[in-house]
């Protein structure tokens, strides 16, 4: 019997999916977006994060990083993402003194 997972589902709505699949398998996105989109995809299809490591050849904490972004902002939001700890804090300082 397998372990449960302490993080929750990701539920993606059909139209988010669709935009999040034509980034994934699009080539003219770069790297970066297309992983992203592959993980937020095969998370939400039910697969388990030490599958998505084998299957996609991304580490533990990298694929943690992109599904904390995907529940703190929503999976669309989280693939305009900008990286870097300080841009995040940046934007949400921003969003709080609105």
């Amino acid at each position: 019997m397998g372990r449960h997972s302490s993080r929750s589902p990701l539920v993606i709505e059909p139209g988010a999916m669709e935009k999040l699949e034509a980034i994934a398998f699009s080539e003219d996105e770069s790297q970066a977006r297309r992983e992203k989109a592959r993980v937020l995809i095969a998370y939400s299809k039910g697969l388990r994060i030490s599958i998505l490591e084998r299957i996609l050849q991304i580490n533990r904490p990298r694929i943690g990083r992109i599904l904390e972004l995907a529940e703190e902002l929503g999976p669309l939001e989280a693939m305009e993402e900008q990286r870097g700890r300080w841009k995040r804090q940046n934007r949400l300082l921003q969003e709080e003194t609105i």
